[in-house]
């Protein structure tokens, strides 16, 4: 209880809660605002997994339920921006995700390719 407490207190401290009728919290437009964000973080790094990189629905949003708090405005920002770019009618976004699509199914890199020290996240996690 007590952490709650001063959780709610540092809410209030920053303006994005307030007490109102008989103590009750609502959100203060600051606060509905940081809400809105975190919302819409989740969204784009849905759309991004689902559509870029295939992954299943169910996945896809238990993911980005973990990341939405933990993505920055400027990475955020920039994955809207690539998102639409995926999403374009442009030749050169249709070529792309068709050649992530063939490396996607046809990983070439049987020795490893560097990206992952320790252990192949390909050879173990493959999304079906």
């Amino acid at each position: 209880r007590a952490a709650v407490s001063e959780q709610l207190k540092q809410l209030k401290g920053m303006n994005l809660v307030a007490s109102v009728d008989g103590g009750k919290l609502e959100l203060t437009p600051q606060g509905a605002h940081v809400v809105a964000r975190i919302a819409s973080k989740r969204e784009i790094v849905t759309r991004f997994l689902v559509d870029v990189l295939k992954v299943p629905y169910e996945i896809a949003i238990q993911d980005s339920c973990k990341v939405e708090h933990l993505l920055s405005e400027a990475t955020a920002a920039k994955l809207v921006r690539f998102v639409q770019f995926t999403k374009s009618d442009k030749p050169s976004a249709k070529a792309f995700l068709a050649e992530y699509e063939k490396v996607d199914k046809n990983c070439t890199f049987s020795d490893g390719c560097g990206l992952c020290s320790n252990v192949c996240m390909i050879d173990e996690h493959k999304v079906h």
